[in-house]
């Protein structure tokens, strides 16, 4: 399974679940062999996720804009 479509089975397991996320945090990590970027979700219920992916930051943020929607703040850091 690629890593795009890894973090699209995440996504979509969240949103089944009726999870609904306040914000979303990315910490980037730059590296010349694989790229690595963490997430964490912050819920409506004061609850916390923390993800790893092993694909482009833009390529996890294409995927959950797909099943979340584009009005959730979303923070980068490098």
């Amino acid at each position: 399974m690629q890593g795009s479509q890894y973090a699209t089975l995440l996504f979509y397991f969240f949103t089944s679940k009726q999870v609904r996320f306040l914000h979303v945090s990315f910490k980037n990590f730059p590296n010349s062999k694989k790229p690595l970027v963490m997430a964490i979700f912050r819920t409506d219920n004061n609850k916390a996720y923390m993800m790893r992916f092993r694909i482009q930051v833009n390529e996890v943020i294409a995927a959950l804009q797909k099943y979340i929607g584009k009005n959730i703040p979303i923070e980068i850091q490098s």
